[in-house]
């Protein structure tokens, strides 16, 4: 369960930060992202030429190149985030898509074990809306991405955190969940 609120705070707190920082968050988010496939690619690449191992000279090779690879198109997203908001918005609204439909699944399967309002059911069925809709429509100001996508992604945390505390309510009254079903018990 602790994960959970964990996990469900995070995604608030992020949803906040992309609606608090509307001007600049789309813009930090690429660059952070473009600092992810850099760093971990230069630590590769240190850890492969420093130590040193017995293994052959092509694996060496082709990990290196992989990891070059990674680190020019981490450099690019720094250099260049403008030009990616477009693809990253899109790749989000894919992110929040999956995170609802998972939300719905874990609502379907908390009802085997519990009643579940049906209102349980609009917040995720309307993060998919709102989802689908960033991902055909191109909004003209990044601010306006920010903002929509700042409030979808809070709502999903808020939603997230209500699921959470509803199938931590069908695990405490049946201590059969998550036995044979996948859930597991908060």
């Amino acid at each position: 369960m602790v994960n959970n609120v964990i996990r469900s705070i995070a995604i608030m707190l992020i949803g906040l930060v992309l609606i608090f920082m509307s001007d600049s968050a789309m813009t930090l988010l690429v660059r952070l992202t473009g600092a992810a496939f850099f760093l971990p690619a230069l630590v590769s690449i240190i850890n492969l030429y420093v130590a040193r191992s017995e293994s052959g000279l092509i694996p060496k090779v082709l990990i290196s190149v992989i990891d070059v690879g990674s680190m020019a198109f981490g450099v690019w997203l720094m250099a260049a985030p403008v030009d990616f908001q477009d693809v990253f918005v899109k790749l989000l609204a894919v992110v929040l898509v999956v995170f609802a439909v998972y939300q719905v699944i874990m609502i379907i399967s908390a009802q085997k074990y519990s009643i579940v309002p049906p209102l349980m059911f609009v917040a995720p069925l309307l993060i998919i809306v709102v989802s689908i809709v960033m991902f055909s429509v191109k909004f003209e100001s990044s601010s306006t991405t920010s903002i929509v996508f700042g409030l979808c992604t809070a709502f999903s945390g808020l939603s997230d955190l209500l699921i959470s505390l509803k199938l931590k309510n069908a695990a405490d009254k049946n201590p059969m969940i998550g036995k044979n079903d996948g859930l597991q018990k908060c």
